[in-house]
């Protein structure tokens, strides 16, 4: 939506993506993939409260190795792939339909012969706990003490910042701006109950990172004339329409920076 607006025609905006619900994967896009596009300005978000998993999803020290990538486990548990093929039964591409065959089988099939000899085993929850790798913790989970929410988030600000730093270490000569926002659940924003959840590590980032308060922005501008539920389809996912709002809201930041620096994209 960015890149439609005829102010921003002299920029190249480039989505990034979905980096992964992992600060290691956010590190790695600011720190080794932002870094082959020269950026002069990067936009990053943050969505919170969010939990990591208490498992070894990370690694096999998981209260450290959360802030990392676990390309071991990715290895082990995603099948690789070169680019995007479709999987054809038959011809060049059956290689891809073979791979997808025997990961299915020894995630489902292998549990079910090997448990079927033991009837005190319940193969059906060691699948769901193979299949965690897709599952995150909820916002229910987001159940720690005040002094852990505030670590957890000045956690998040130490590597975040490291990132940044890295990049613009190698970028010396023009080292791009960040500007982070906070993504917030809509469970924090219209469910009393969960009003309060993460609000600590919340209003933390927003002051020391520092970040864009998305939350504040959508109660005290946009919530008298729209719907929440118009804004986001689920947890976290928006809508069009919140994708419209967001980008309303980026758009304004970029153009007050564009006009600090005396860049215009007017002929």
């Amino acid at each position: 939506m960015l890149s439609k607006n005829p102010k921003f025609s002299c920029l190249n905006i480039i989505n990034l993506g979905v980096p992964s619900y992992s600060l290691g994967n956010i590190k790695k896009v600011i720190s080794e993939k932002s870094i082959k596009y020269n950026p002069v300005i990067i936009f990053t978000s943050i969505t919170w409260p969010w939990k990591p998993f208490e498992d070894e999803f990370y690694g096999t020290n998981p209260s450290e190795d959360w802030k990392k990538v676990n390309i071991d486990f990715f290895k082990e548990n995603i099948i690789s792939r070169d680019g995007y093929k479709r999987r054809y039964i038959f011809g060049h591409y059956t290689k891809y339909l073979i791979e997808t065959l025997l990961g299915r089988f020894k995630l489902y099939i292998l549990p079910i012969i090997k448990n079927s000899f033991d009837e005190n085993s319940n193969f059906l929850l060691e699948i769901q706990d193979k299949e965690r790798y897709v599952v995150r913790p909820g916002i229910r989970d987001f159940d720690i003490t005040p002094k852990e929410e505030l670590n957890y988030a000045n956690d998040h600000l130490l590597e975040l910042k490291k990132a940044e730093n890295n990049l613009k270490s190698i970028q010396v000569t023009n080292p791009p701006k960040f500007f982070y926002y906070m993504h917030p659940y809509y469970y924090t924003i219209n469910i009393p109950k969960y009003s309060s959840k993460g609000k600590l590590g919340y209003d933390y980032l927003v002051k020391n990172l520092p970040a864009i308060d998305m939350k504040s922005k959508l109660i005290d501008s946009y919530l008298s004339d729209v719907k929440l539920k118009d804004i986001y389809f689920d947890g976290s996912h928006l809508t069009p329409k919140g994708n419209e709002i967001w980008s309303e809201i980026i758009e304004r930041k970029l153009l007050k920076e564009l006009e600090n620096s005396n860049i215009s994209c007017d002929i």
